[in-house]
């Protein structure tokens, strides 16, 4: 103001070619727009006017009309050094107003800011936002959005997130939570006490628990889970759950109430002597104290008179109708694909009526008739195994050739034929492609 006055007093002098000054009445400055003080170029060295065209004061400086930006902060900015700031230098809160309604307060003594249009903020607290009250507010608390609302030593972020209660967390579009809990996520609530919703559209509406969006399937350690929780550990055979109060190497089950529990096979309501009407009816053990896996005081037999009681097959393969009798073991019968009650030790006769025959695996351990009347061979390829043994008979008039392809038939006289009728030979493999012949050979 000193230099606007000053620059007035300059120009007292030339108000003559500008306007009029009358003994007792007000210095009037001459008013004109821009075209008509551009048109009073020349004029005196300190001539003052007011420009209509943009409000403002201009002095003539000697050769062009200067515009007098004062010391005040210009409404289209102004040039600053270092030491230049925006506010106060006493404790008075610094408020804005828009409309004559507060919309902005930094508060000393309150420890608090406000930010918005007829926005306040509670003690030691943060409000951004649209109409957000103080008298909405708790102490130590923030609230960002349009009509949000935080409770003491609460946060509200989001268009009209509310925390009703104490110590608790809203973030998101409507975004509800009660005591001590948390809301996230558009229109979620977590009305009650030390709950937790995540996720659109979600409630927690029971204490002390954690409650994921509607329908969400939960991915730990994958990016694309397939059910409610799927979780991937990284490494082949492990899955990465652990439940750390269950029993020791127990099998796992479920209670009345869906509980995840150790389950162990127990004797209650097992009696001696029990049994079922038919080889397909199951036979179930229920719970007790007395345990039988893992437990040294508990013995489990089950007896059966079916013949095929769920044993029909081994190693998925067939086993014979034929009951077995004493001493008897089961052995594979390649011809009939299946396995079959065989007596211990005892060797099947085969009988080999043509002039041509190859051995093959299935013929360990057997004995082979040859019965025809002109001469045989009898071939041993290098597939046979070592270990396999075979017992030959000439059993008609025809002597029998022992060949090898791709397997050398070693004999200490170096024969390989029959000597005759009834003449009896034994081949054994003794390693990869080699064999032994023993016997009535020539």
């Amino acid at each position: 103001m000193k230099k606007y006055l000053f620059t007035i007093a300059l120009g007292l002098f030339s108000l003559f070619a500008f306007g009029q000054v009358q003994v007792g009445s007000l210095i009037k400055v001459h008013s004109v727009n821009t075209t008509a003080m551009n048109a009073l170029t020349p004029a005196e060295t300190g001539v003052l006017i007011y420009n209509t065209d943009d409000t403002s004061l201009y002095v003539y400086n000697g050769s062009a009309w200067e515009k007098h930006k004062g010391s005040g902060w210009g409404l289209t900015g102004n040039n600053i050094v270092a030491t230049n700031f925006l506010g106060s230098t006493n404790n008075v809160p610094l408020v804005f107003k828009v409309n004559n309604f507060e919309s902005g307060r930094i508060d000393l003594y309150q420890i608090s800011t406000a930010l918005g249009y007829q926005t306040t903020a509670g003690y030691k607290s943060v409000a951004i936002g649209s109409s957000i009250s103080s008298a909405d507010t708790g102490t130590e608390s923030v609230s960002i959005g349009q009509t949000s609302l935080a409770k003491y030593q609460s946060v509200a972020v989001g268009s009209a997130a509310n925390t009703t209660n104490n110590q608790s967390v809203a973030i998101g579009n409507i975004a509800t939570a009660g005591f001590q809990a948390t809301a996230l996520g558009s229109n979620t609530t977590a009305s009650a006490n030390n709950s937790t919703a995540i996720g659109y559209n979600t409630t927690a509406a029971q204490a002390n628990t954690v409650i994921l969006g509607n329908g969400a399937n939960v991915g730990i350690g994958t990016a694309t889970p397939n059910n409610k929780l799927e979780i991937t550990q990284g490494t082949t055979g492990n899955s990465g759950l652990r439940l750390t109060n269950l029993t020791s190497a127990a099998f796992l089950g479920t209670n009345s109430t869906g509980d995840v529990v150790s389950s162990l096979l127990t004797t209650k309501d097992l009696a001696t002597g029990t049994s079922v009407n038919t080889a397909t009816s199951p036979l179930v053990l229920t719970n007790s104290t007395g345990q039988i896996v893992g437990a040294n005081d508990a013995t489990f037999t089950v007896n059966n008179t079916a013949p095929l009681w769920n044993a029909n097959q081994l190693q998925g393969k067939a086993i014979s109708t034929t009951a077995p009798t004493d001493g008897q073991a089961l052995v594979w019968d390649t011809t009939t694909s299946t396995w079959k009650p065989t007596n211990f030790g005892v060797f099947s006769v085969i009988t080999v009526p043509g002039t041509t025959y190859t051995l093959s695996n299935a013929d360990n351990g057997k004995i082979l008739d040859f019965t025809n009347s002109s001469a045989i061979t009898l071939t041993a390829p290098s597939t046979l195994p070592i270990g396999f043994q075979v017992s030959i008979t000439q059993a008609g008039a025809g002597a029998i050739t022992i060949s090898g392809s791709g397997m050398t038939i070693n004999n200490r006289w170096g024969a390989t034929k029959t000597s005759g009728q009834w003449a009896k030979a034994g081949l054994e493999v003794r390693a990869a492609g080699s064999s032994v012949l023993s016997g009535d050979v020539q």
